[in-house]
């Protein structure tokens, strides 16, 4: 689900009928590499540490290809996340990217999932 402020109109054309298509989202948090043998030591409470800090935005992945970067946000208890930065194909930042695709708030979209307990 897309939360926006403003509303928006689909892209029309050719490739209408493709816009309909889902495709599965990643938020990529962090990660890390451990050794057989930690993994092996895990239980409940242990803590693994990853390769960000907490102010680090984290990422969009899309078909195994970053195209954002962002926070991650609390929705009506869902974790969710609202996007910073758009990128280009080759990792470049493209803040219009969202508006010429007919997202005029493209900073102020979140994307909501997976339901959190507080």
């Amino acid at each position: 689900m897309i939360e926006s402020n403003e509303p928006s109109e689909a892209p029309s054309g050719p490739l209408d009928m493709l816009m309909e298509t889902e495709l599965p989202l990643r938020i990529l948090l962090g990660s890390t590499q451990l050794l057989l043998e930690d993994v092996l030591k895990l239980g409940v409470g242990s803590v693994i540490e990853l390769n960000c800090s907490a102010r680090d935005l984290v990422e969009l992945v899309v078909n195994e290809r970053v195209i954002a970067r962002g926070e991650v946000v609390v929705v009506d208890g869902y974790y969710g996340f609202r996007v910073s930065q758009v990128l280009t194909r080759s990792g470049r930042l493209l803040p219009d990217l969202a508006l010429r695709a007919g997202y005029p708030a493209a900073q102020e979209h979140v994307v909501a999932g997976t339901q959190i307990s507080e």
